[in-house]
């Protein structure tokens, strides 16, 4: 992933699952927090968002139609 200082100044949120498989929980939390972003952690989800989907889908477009 790219440093802080390498990328462009921008709005940014992860939305990652507690217990996903693939990706670092914590480590993506200390990323967002170096680069300023924001993160969502859904509690009971995984990296694939199973029985998440519409919940993410509203988490998204509702970020986007704050920030546009």
């Amino acid at each position: 992933l790219p440093e802080a200082d390498e990328l462009e100044p921008a709005e940014r949120k992860f939305i990652i699952g507690a217990r996903d498989q693939l990706v670092d929980v914590a480590a993506l939390a200390d990323y967002a927090e170096d680069i300023g972003a924001a993160i969502e952690i859904y509690p009971s989800s995984d990296h694939f968002f199973l029985s998440r989907r519409e919940r993410l889908a509203s988490d998204v477009v509702t970020y986007i139609n704050e920030h546009i």
